[in-house]
């Protein structure tokens, strides 16, 4: 009996064993398979974003090129593919630059010709340094200084109508010393007084002239700020406030977001 159950017992392990087997390949097979898919789509979106900038690639040779380094021998040696990996990244690099460029000009191109369109609105006023504002209601009452801190409600616009900030929907105003604020902030609140509430639309050389690409915010960005000034005071010590701000945090943070 004990012999019979020994033998029994063997059987079905190798049975077991048999039907595993098939299993094994499979999941071999489907999990090489996944390996070379995964690679393929990575490869794919970088060759992608490379025919953006005019640089395509022949599918033959990248394929016997791939398969001859899983073999362990290329066509070409170490030194000659670094040769030619090096100029194709020159040439990208160009390429990127002459795009981000055209994008730059573009940008700065739609930022002076909404500038030109609104100085021509009704209402509006042109500093002598390009801020434009407008007067949406008159205050009362003596101006601050550039060493004040001020109290204010306020939203702010890219030209494109993007929002990154509205003072109104977080339920409390903003309090900052208008020296530390952009130019235009500094300029304009200055020129009102408590109560008053102002639409000014300040150009890139008065706001953040930001000519990186890869800033959060666009190049040559115009800034348009409704600004309500509810009160001002001397400054204290400690008491300097902060800058305008983009999205709830300090807008000069922000801007050094990539």
């Amino acid at each position: 009996m004990t012999s019979f159950s020994k033998r029994t017992l063997a059987a079905l392990a190798v049975s077991t064993a048999l039907f595993t087997l098939p299993a094994l390949a499979a999941d071999l097979e489907n999990e090489s398979y996944s390996i070379g898919a995964s690679f393929g789509k990575y490869l794919s979106g970088q060759l992608e974003g490379q025919k953006d900038l005019g640089q395509d690639v022949d599918l033959d040779a990248l394929m016997d090129g791939v398969e001859d380094a899983l073999k362990g021998d290329t066509r070409l040696d170490a030194e000659a593919m670094l040769d030619h990996l090096n100029a194709r990244a020159e040439r990208l690099n160009t390429a990127l630059q002459d795009k981000q460029q055209a994008e730059m000009d573009a940008l700065k191109a739609a930022n002076e010709a909404y500038l030109t369109e609104n100085a021509a609105k009704d209402g509006v006023v042109v500093t002598k340094s390009g801020l434009q504002y407008q007067v949406l209601a008159e205050g009362e009452g003596d101006k601050p200084s550039a060493e004040d801190v001020v109290t204010v409600h306020f939203k702010g616009w890219t030209i494109d109508g993007t929002q990154f900030e509205n003072t109104y929907t977080k339920g409390e105003p903003s309090k900052m010393s208008l020296i530390h604020t952009i130019p235009g902030w500094e300029e304009g609140v200055q020129m009102m007084s408590p109560g008053a509430k102002y639409r000014f639309v300040v150009p890139a050389s008065l706001a953040y002239d930001i000519q990186d690409p890869k800033s959060a915010m666009a190049p040559h960005s115009a800034l348009i700020f409704e600004i309500e000034l509810i009160a001002f005071t001397e400054p204290k010590a400690g008491n300097f406030g902060h800058g305008a701000s983009m999205g709830g945090a300090s807008m000069d943070d922000a801007l050094q977001l990539q």
